[in-house]
């Protein structure tokens, strides 16, 4: 079973704090996720019993947070995480740089007022396309590996930081599997070759793409 969830600003957007916009919405849509799969999957062939939940990358960095996340417990038995983990450095932001990620949007956006209440009202008006084209410039600088939201502290589903909560104990015990795909950090190399650009057509001939590799 693979699941659809909310990313970006439309799934993570937060005010840390206030319970209109908390924060952490595409994890919620996993976790229901979840939950379909416990009230349905045996009419599928499948056992609720075992579950494994499975991960790359962020989404592994996913599955780390649902064992760190009592709500999740219930709905899965065991999990498999590859290439990513809930305190990875671009995994988790801290709750203050959450929400100056999102007054710097609603500045974007011509949403900035006087409390958040009236900025929540006004992102809301706004068209989800809209949205999606000015989250990328959140994050001043650019990077290979920068989210510009992502999950966050709110108090429900993530009550502290990774860090915290694994010295405290506090995630699922159970069976986890965890691994990376060889050499896959290669596929980041390329763009540090002279003359190759990701987002315009470079000037840069397939040799030196190629050397550029080595």
């Amino acid at each position: 079973v693979s699941m659809n969830y909310r990313v970006g600003a439309l799934g993570f957007l937060a005010l840390p704090g206030n319970f209109e916009a908390p924060g952490n919405m595409g994890l919620f849509d996993q976790q229901l996720a979840l939950q379909w799969v416990q009230k349905n999957i045996a009419a599928f062939g499948g056992n609720p019993k075992s579950v494994t939940i499975f991960g790359e990358s962020a989404g592994a960095a996913s599955v780390s947070l649902h064992l760190l996340s009592p709500k999740s417990h219930p709905f899965f038995t065991r999990t498999i995480l590859q290439s990513g983990s809930s305190n990875a450095p671009w995994a988790v932001m801290s709750i203050n740089e959450a929400r100056n990620r999102t007054l710097t949007l609603a500045k974007f956006l011509s949403c900035s007022k006087e409390n958040e209440t009236e900025i929540i009202k006004c992102l809301r008006n706004k068209d989800p396309q809209e949205i999606l084209l000015n989250e990328v410039f959140v994050v001043p600088y650019d990077s290979l590996l920068s989210v510009n939201f992502g999950p966050t502290v709110d108090g429900d589903f993530l009550t502290d930081m990774p860090d915290t909560l694994l010295q405290l104990g506090q995630y699922k015990k159970t069976q986890i599997l965890v691994g990376v795909n060889k050499d896959e950090g290669t596929a980041f190399l390329v763009y540090g070759a002279p003359g190759f650009s990701k987002d315009n057509s470079s000037i840069i001939t397939r040799e030196e793409f190629q050397e550029g590799l080595k």
